[in-house]
């Protein structure tokens, strides 16, 4: 299979060149491709990000095996006034299809919608469900063709007036004066023609929409806020649209608050870190703890972890975060170690994005040397679904750090599907029962059945257990005849900040 060397790692020579995600019909690598007699081949191409031009060249060669690659040098092309034209018309319309590309879409958007301060408008952002398998299967040619047809099928259907561009790829965005019939009526066109493409592969399409409530705002971030539909509505099992609304605004503007104030937050000490104790459930006595965090937000005050936590999942910052909110646990161990007061063990959680970071072990290991701790005190937590999701990289990283001495515990047992097939093969050191098994278990035989018997079963494949969201003595004592030797939760110590915490194992020692 032939490689195309690209300029930037990772991407496709047409990426960097000319922001495509496919080769355009200038594309000179595509050429050099389909004739085998050329060794070398130039264009100038137009990169519509940055807004310039290159003059490429790109030469064939080929590895010690004799895979063919491909070397370019792109300079920046130094273009005569009758070319002007030319390169202005090429800014306006994208190359393959004719659309208008994302810059002039929003300068004709934004006249349109000063000109016509009457009239209603509506973004519509679409996509085309598989297009990738369509190039893997057909060619390229036939994802050209399928995005130069199905732009001519969006123009058909558009009224006079209305504005359509390609932003990349099979990303279309679409301003137009239809109203909500008219523009489900639309949907429905565009989807009827694609199931007539003479392609032997459903074509599958997915709509944002998103009413200009505001026309103050710039039209990439009511495109954006249509994208955001987009992606809602490519969740959902019942229709091929999402509409942004006002609940949908308000959570935006809600993330875009909070990642906003993320990294000032962090240099300002606005992330505290609260401890839940695990207790023996015989003695009563404080055996570890989970390191939680909360964050006192400069506008919305101490928020809990389900208010950020998946916002900085998604955006990375977790591991940032994550990073500094156990160095202040390592320092509190560390401190009380100089200080000659009682240790108990601490966990950390533990998300997908750390497992794939390349300086997950490192820190980890910088961490316990720098604050002179034992690996052994230092646990961390992993729920079900993030093990199972990536089992088998998962497991090589476990089993690599229990190795340095770290323990791992698996949090939310039992939330997950794969329960079984998990504690089968399961390489955790401590498995925390998820608290939904413990909440019903005053009212449900079933459910006390269930629990005794993963307690039972535990107890036999000698895995240590902490049963968490235990909240009235009733639940206590079943757990306690069931030998569950370890609980967590509000009956015993709600999450507490650090100061709080000290005072209450320093009680618990005298």
């Amino acid at each position: 299979m032939e490689k195309n060397a690209g300029f930037h790692v990772g991407e496709r020579p047409c990426y960097f060149c000319c922001s495509q995600t496919t080769p355009c019909g200038a594309c000179p690598v595509r050429k050099l491709q389909e004739d085998p007699s050329l060794s070398e081949c130039s264009s100038v191409q137009f990169h519509s990000q940055l807004h310039c031009a290159f003059d490429l060249t790109f030469h064939r060669t080929a590895l010690s095996d004799g895979t063919p690659v491909y070397l370019g040098l792109a300079k920046p092309h130094m273009y005569l006034n009758e070319e002007k034209e030319a390169l202005e018309e090429r800014i306006e319309h994208d190359e393959l299809t004719g659309a208008l590309t994302r810059p002039a879409f929003c300068r004709h958007t934004s006249k349109l919608l000063k000109s016509h301060p009457e009239t209603e408008y509506t973004i519509v952002r679409t996509d085309i469900y598989g297009l990738r398998m369509i190039n893997d299967l057909f060619q390229s040619q036939a994802g050209d063709a399928l995005l130069h047809d199905f732009y001519e099928s969006v123009l058909k259907h558009l009224k006079p007036g209305d504005t359509c561009g390609r932003f990349y790829a099979d990303s279309f965005c679409i301003c137009t004066s239809m109203n909500r019939e008219e523009i489900l009526d639309f949907m429905e066109q565009l989807q009827h023609d694609m199931d007539h493409y003479p392609l032997a592969f459903h074509i599958s399409l997915y709509f944002g929409i998103c009413p200009v409530y505001d026309r103050n705002m710039p039209p990439y971030q009511l495109a954006d806020f249509a994208k955001m539909a987009l992606q809602k509505a490519r969740t959902s099992y019942s229709q091929p649209y999402s509409i942004f609304n006002e609940e949908f605004r308000q959570q935006v503007t809600r993330e875009q608050t909070l990642i906003q104030s993320m990294e000032p937050s962090l240099k300002n000490g606005d992330f505290v870190p609260y401890f839940q104790p695990f207790f023996d459930i015989r003695t009563k006595s404080i055996v570890g703890a989970e390191v939680l965090v909360r964050w006192n937000h400069p506008i919305y005050g101490m928020i809990s972890p389900a208010s950020f936590i998946p916002v900085f999942e998604k955006n990375g910052f977790i591991i940032q975060l994550d990073q500094y909110i156990w160095e202040e646990a390592a320092k509190l161990l560390w401190r009380r170690k100089k200080e000659g007061r009682k240790r108990i063990p601490f966990s950390v959680n533990v998300s997908r994005a750390h497992i794939f970071d390349e300086d997950f072990e490192p820190f980890l290991l910088g961490l316990m040397e720098k604050y002179e701790l034992d690996p052994g005190a230092f646990g961390l937590e992993l729920t079900e679904s993030v093990y199972v999701e990536s089992q088998d990289t998962m497991a090589e990283a476990v089993a690599r750090l229990q190795k340095k001495g770290f323990r791992f515990l698996m949090d939310d047992f039992g939330s997950g599907y794969s329960s079984l097939s998990v504690l089968k093969d399961c390489p955790m050191d401590v498995l925390k029962i998820d608290m939904t098994f413990v909440r019903d278990i005053l009212e449900s035989p079933r459910s006390q059945i269930i629990l005794s018997e993963i307690i039972h079963m535990m107890h036999r494949l000698n895995l240590p257990m902490i049963a968490e969201g235990v909240e009235n003595p009733e639940q206590t004592k079943l757990l306690k005849n069931w030998d569950c030797n370890t609980v967590q939760g509000y009956y015993f110590a709600r999450p507490m900040p650090a100061e709080a915490f000290e005072k209450l194992i320093d009680e618990t020692q005298r």
